[in-house]
């Protein structure tokens, strides 16, 4: 019994994978490859969908592992469900039944049974998957690398923060990882190659190239988030620079901006700002450490912001 309410939970993690996704492009299919920063956008949504929220010790402790032992609580349950799209738990449980009783009826089907049409299919599927092998060993996998620069300074950006995405057509994003000089390395997946890119204090941007006329190695320019970067030296004010810095901030933020704050513990939620709640917070914690983790702009303007205070 407990086996099988484990594989309805298996089946809520790939539900909340595919759910998450689309709502956050960019974001992994698969739940448990949750970045932090995907992590906070799932913990503010999920608060902003359901009115309840799960730890980052708890998303760790249930959702990470690959095989669970144990179930979470009925009421954390009931609460993913209730973000998947289901009234409950038990709700889904039964819109899943057929799907998660069939699975268990083909894993304990005795190998006896099924070993003479094993046999009649053994040869043909043997060969062709040796064909496959032979193919894959003879044919040298084409691979480019892709680093990044600053488009202002045109120096090369060495920073491993950097998070990327191959953009394949009807599959989902496929993370990255950058190497220790902030490359990344791109595959042949169609001839048109798009990598989307975001790095903290430049402005994300994606990469369109077809595949003929990308060189073994390619710099792509990343243009300076510019409000990203005044608020990164905030913390440099001085008494006299403070309207100066309350009037660029007027300028640079749109009347209608949305602006989150991001505990870093995890623990105590979101905090949500207007433009004058924002700007007047900065007023009186000019000293704080702030981290920018996400913009985007409209006409110009800062449109939305998500940042986290690292100390005041």
């Amino acid at each position: 019994m407990e086996s099988k309410e484990l594989a309805y939970f298996d089946q809520l993690k790939t539900t909340l994978g595919k759910v998450v996704s689309a709502r956050f492009p960019g974001a992994p299919a698969d739940i448990r490859q949750l970045s932090g920063a995907d992590l906070h956008r799932f913990q503010e949504d999920l608060m902003e969908q359901t009115q309840g929220r799960v730890s980052e010790k708890w998303f760790y402790t249930h959702i990470k592992p690959l095989h669970n032992e144990r179930l979470p609580r009925i009421d954390v349950l009931n609460l993913l469900s209730r973000y998947a799209g289901y009234e409950s738990w038990p709700a889904f449980r039964d819109a899943h039944a057929v799907a998660i009783a069939e699975l268990g009826e083909a894993s304990s089907i005795s190998a006896p049974s099924r070993r003479s049409g094993v046999y009649l299919l053994a040869a043909p599927l043997l060969l062709a998957l040796a064909a496959l092998i032979w193919l894959g060993v003879s044919r040298k996998e084409e691979s480019h690398t892709i680093c990044f620069s600053d488009a202002i300074l045109g120096t090369q950006i060495r920073d491993t923060s950097l998070r990327a995405w191959q953009l394949i057509e009807g599959e989902s994003p496929l993370l990255l990882q950058a190497d220790s000089n902030g490359c990344v390395m791109v595959s042949r997946a169609t001839e048109l190659v798009k990598v989307a890119v975001q790095l903290p204090y430049y402005q994300a941007d994606t990469l369109v190239r077809r595949w003929k006329e990308i060189g073994m190695a390619e710099t792509f320019s990343l243009r300076p988030d510019d409000f990203a970067g005044m608020l990164r030296f905030f913390s440099e004010w001085t008494p006299e620079d403070r309207f100066r810095r309350k009037a660029q901030l007027q300028q640079m933020i749109s009347p209608q901006a949305r602006i989150i704050r991001m505990h870093p513990d995890g623990i105590n939620g979101v905090e949500m700002y207007n433009k004058e709640e924002f700007i007047r917070f900065l007023m009186i914690f000019g000293q704080s450490s702030l981290e920018v983790v996400e913009t985007q702009y409209a006409d110009g303007l800062l449109s939305y912001l998500r940042f986290m205070v690292i100390k005041e």
